[in-house]
């Protein structure tokens, strides 16, 4: 997911409203964390404000009045007692003269106590770090027993405990560990960047220069939280912008970040760095470099709809089994609905009815997770999040809960450490529902898009049972050997049939990872070569028969022994070098470079691979694999299609903080100015309509001519297409803004789906129905003007 996680907490609000009198204003507060109570225990809050007679009103979620009556008001604090709740998520109201004050609160299931199961599988990225602020971490922490979640995700800045090689200082990252662990939460750590001076001099990326500095401080890390810190991930979505560079260089910090974390407390498992895209071949090729051995866990994230994980995953799972991996733990470690914010001074929360989408979101994207064949799902975010408009967080700014936040409570306690038994076969049209093996017996979970009446078979001679979406207990009667219930939008659970299924299931059914016993070779080999990539298609660019240099540095972390092997270059055919082999001797914690030239020969687009394997007697060193493909602008297009770039085809438009202008240039040039009055997300694009859609079918891709009015690296020059169902794809690297005229040209198989647009079912570009095309940038400027020329689709082989 792109985005930029903040250093700082994030600001207090008041739950209050300021008095238009300037007197004191009315707040209603209590001493429970967020609000957050347990079932069956009395809520217990202060209401201070001028001294005045007030009244109260207690709402549920589903607009029921719960509780009302009067309420005295004193500058000093007033108690007001609630009666005890049953789970569910509440508004609090108090009114005293003209004013009103709502506050929420939330009251999960009582676990009674009992230490959180270590195996639980509903589990949320918390990113305390980085949310939240000190005074909120340990409130946070005690939220998450409350809600018996027993697992959090959290961030780790490698650049801020260690500004100077010979500094560590974890700060933060040690408090917010201890408030989790002396709740009994345990935390999983990622680590999310590198300091500047281990970073690769003269180029903007995070990689380091050295992977020895990478392992010395992974392996302190891991010494240091031994007790505090419970597994570990490398790095956060690697195969986006996160990481810049190619499979070829991660390969290196994964092997790297394992063996020094492992150094460092063996018995905390590590994951790889997480996938995001869906199988991409930054995947693949980061596998081909022998990376298995150097992960426990396989982590991945996905923001589309839960009716979609468990094709993504089918993915994932087919590469896992490539390498004989797929039997160890699977981890989603990010899961999240986006969802605009519409509300407040700064646009940052949700409207009433999105909180209700995000709530209705929670549970089926848990357990279309766990069905998919996930081990432990976390749930992208805890704290107030926005994130360019979009609000991604479970919890107000104050803590206080949205109901999203109790929604995952109650999957936390009802399914906690469950297996999943399959899909419910019989079902009314639009429901779903997926059976799971629980210490309350069998149990089914159920949702649909309408109220929907369902009846399930029965005979266990239990007492049948239906907890709504936050864990409410209600008693369902036996008629006939079958229970009937109302189904909708927020999930439910269906308890009693203890070792029955409530009906015929079909699978597939997975059954849980199991942690390897991985041998990772302390010598391995790390390849790379100085020239232009491509993100998107985990590529370098070359031009034909250009001369290349392949440098590859060979690392052993072996504390004792001095290794000795052999460097086997592997070409494309017709590819030719001067030299295929070298040997090379390392010393303990010592690191060689070897360089290997050749020349590229081809008139295609295909991609072309080299390989360069490492022979060690005994280790299984890997390889280094890069894929290199021919640059699509230094080719002549063999067949071409004129697009209009006429101005009153177009229509410009621009995120909410900026001012759109487009013109016709004296040379037919289509000029698109865009203007930006306040900070945030900067886009501006222009859309050109084809009703009917139009077909690009037989061509490879589009070519232009662009020039911007300033030269920018960051500003990006990118193109869309949009099929008539609202799916939209777009070139996630785009070209960077020159002064001077350059020549584009984006290929069609390199277009990704973009998130930010209608999900589409066949998950790809569709060339034969091509609803718009858009143009534009994404910029951190003030002003940016682009013209555009010579607009054609392109076919090149």
């Amino acid at each position: 997911m792109w985005r930029s996680l903040p250093i700082a907490g994030v600001m207090m609000i008041s739950l209050g409203m300021a008095s238009s009198s300037g007197a004191a204003a009315l707040t209603v507060t209590s001493d429970a964390p967020g609000n957050l109570f347990v079932a069956g225990a009395t809520p217990e809050f202060r209401v201070s404000g001028p001294t005045a007679a007030g009244r109260f009103a207690l709402t549920s979620y589903w607009g029921d009045q719960v509780e009302a009556g009067d309420v005295a008001v004193r500058p000093e604090g007033a108690p007001l007692s609630l009666k005890p709740l049953l789970p569910g998520h509440y508004t609090l109201s108090v009114t005293s003269g003209e004013e009103t004050v709502s506050v929420r609160l939330g009251v999960v299931m009582d676990h009674n106590g009992a230490p959180l199961d270590a195996e639980g599988r509903v589990a949320v990225d918390a990113a305390a770090a980085w949310l939240v602020g000190p005074d909120q971490w340990r409130l946070l922490a005690r939220m998450v027993r409350l809600a018996g979640i027993p697992w959090v995700r959290e961030r780790f800045s490698w650049g801020e405990v260690s500004r100077t090689p010979e500094s560590l200082d974890w700060g933060k990252y040690q408090t917010v560990a201890e408030a989790f662990h002396a709740e009994g939460v345990r935390v999983y750590q990622i680590f999310h960047d590198s300091p500047w001076w281990a970073r690769e001099k003269g180029r903007e990326t995070p990689n380091v220069a050295d992977l020895r500095d990478f392992y010395r401080v992974t392996k302190a890390a891991a010494e240091h939280f031994a007790e505090t810190i419970q597994a570990w991930e490398v790095w956060n979505e690697p195969d986006i912008g996160f990481f810049p560079d190619l499979a070829d260089r991660f390969a290196g910090i994964q092997k790297a970040c394992y063996l020094g974390l492992k150094a460092g407390n063996p018995n905390a498992p590590v994951l790889q760095g997480s996938f995001c895209r869906g199988l991409c071949r930054f995947d693949e090729a980061l596998f081909e470099q022998g990376i298995a051995p150097y992960f426990d866990v396989f982590n991945w994230h996905i923001y589309n709809t839960p009716e979609s994980y468990a094709r993504v995953l089918d993915g994932y799972r087919g590469l896992l089994r490539q390498y004989e991996a797929e039997s160890r733990p699977i981890w989603l470690t990010e899961a999240g609905i986006r969802l605009e914010g519409t509300e407040g001074d700064r646009k940052q929360h949700l409207n009433d009815a999105d909180e209700r989408r995000q709530c209705q979101f929670v549970t089926p994207s848990v357990v279309s997770s766990l069905a998919a064949g996930t081990d432990r799902h976390f749930f992208f975010v805890l704290p107030h999040y926005l994130e360019n408009g979009v609000q991604f967080g479970l919890l107000r700014p104050d803590l206080t809960p949205l109901p999203g936040f109790v929604a995952l409570s109650a999957c936390a306690n009802l399914l906690g450490n469950g297996d999943y038994l399959g899909e419910l076969k019989r079902l009314p049209e639009g429901v779903k529902g997926r059976v799971f093996r629980t210490p309350r017996g069998n149990t089914a979970v159920l949702w649909a898009e309408q109220p929907t009446e369902v009846t399930l078979p029965c005979h266990s001679g239990a007492p049948m049972a239906r907890f709504d979406v936050f864990g409410r207990e209600t008693p369902l009667p036996v008629v006939g050997g079958r229970v009937s219930l109302s189904v909708g939008p927020e999930a439910c659970y269906v308890t009693g049939f203890g070792t029955a299924l409530p009906g015929p299931v079909r699978g597939p059914v997975r059954a849980r990872g199991v942690l390897p016993h991985n041998r990772p070779s302390p010598v391995f080999i790390v390849g790379h070569a100085d020239l232009p990539v491509d993100k998107n298609r985990n590529t370098y660019r070359v031009s034909a028969r250009e001369f290349i240099t392949y440098q590859v540095d060979v690392y052993n972390f072996d504390e004792s022994a001095t290794h000795s092997g052999v460097l086997r270059l592997k070409l494309p055919s017709g590819w030719t070098a001067p030299g295929n082999e070298a040997e090379v001797t390392v010393g303990p914690m010592g690191r060689e470079t070897r360089r290997f030239r050749f020349i590229a020969r081809g008139t295609d687009l295909g991609l072309e691979t080299v390989r360069v394997e490492a022979d060690f007697p005994g280790l299984e060193a890997g390889a280094a694999v890069a894929d290199f493909t021919l640059d699509a602008a230094s080719l002549i297009p063999t067949e071409e299609r004129g697009l209009s770039l006429a101005v009153g085809g177009w229509r410009p438009g621009i995120s909410g903080n900026g001012v759109a202008e487009h013109s016709q240039g004296p040379d037919g040039e289509y000029v698109l100015t865009a203007r930006y009055h306040q900070p945030g997300d900067r886009w501006c694009y222009s859309t050109l309509a084809f009703d009917p859609p139009s077909s690009f079918a037989g061509y490879d891709g589009v070519s232009f001519e662009v020039k911007a009015s300033a030269n920018d690296e960051s500003t990006r020059i990118r193109f869309m297409v949009g099929e008539p169902n609202g799916a939209r794809y777009y070139t996630p690297d785009g070209a960077p803004a020159r002064a001077d005229w350059q020549r584009v040209v984006f290929l069609f198989r390199d277009l990704q789906w973009g998130s930010f647009s209608s999900p589409d079912d066949n998950g790809r570009l569709d060339l034969n129905r091509v609803s718009r095309i858009e143009l534009g940038s994404n910029t951190a400027r003030d002003e940016m003007t682009l013209e555009f020329r010579h607009l054609r689709l392109v076919k090149l082989q």
